[in-house]
């Protein structure tokens, strides 16, 4: 009978402490959002993840820039709807691993198509430009591809 009152009694503090305590590290975490620097790279994840350029927080909104081509757009995110908001790190991107991957592949496989060929200049071609086109198209693929930095706001 006593384990059950017990039980009874952790239970409801558990329910009232818990969401409160939940609540005050997410706007502990917005509040970090405030000392950010204006152009600070940060990744915002609502349904799906938008890279941009910090611009400004208030309460209930964040605010960056995207730049699309040669237009730079203006993003306001309410709060509500923001699950996570990272740092990024542009200058970690996988340019140069992936052109070294995409050379490698890229001599590989023109290598082996030349073997099909019966004519031998087609077959020199192949082997001199397979590793400038791997590596082109590797490159563009891994300059995408970068590590994330630290979570700095969950909801």
């Amino acid at each position: 009978m006593i384990f059950k009152w017990s039980l009874t009694i952790l239970s409801g503090l558990f329910t009232l402490v818990l969401p409160s305590y939940a609540q005050a590290t997410s706007d502990d975490d917005w509040r970090i959002l405030e000392r950010l620097s204006i152009g600070t790279p940060i990744s915002v994840v609502i349904q799906f993840r938008r890279e941009c350029e910090f611009v400004k927080v208030t309460a209930t909104e964040l605010t960056c820039d995207r730049e699309i081509g040669m237009r730079t757009r203006t993003l306001v995110f309410a709060r509500a709807q923001i699950f996570e908001v990272r740092l990024e790190r542009p200058d970690r991107n996988r340019k140069i691993a992936g052109a070294l991957i995409g050379a490698g592949m890229g001599e590989t496989i023109l290598g082996l198509a030349s073997q099909q060929a019966s004519d031998p200049e087609a077959r020199a071609y192949a082997l001199v430009y397979g590793a400038p086109i791997g590596a082109f198209i590797g490159g563009a693929i891994g300059r995408h591809i970068h590590r994330h930095g630290s979570v700095i706001y969950r909801r």
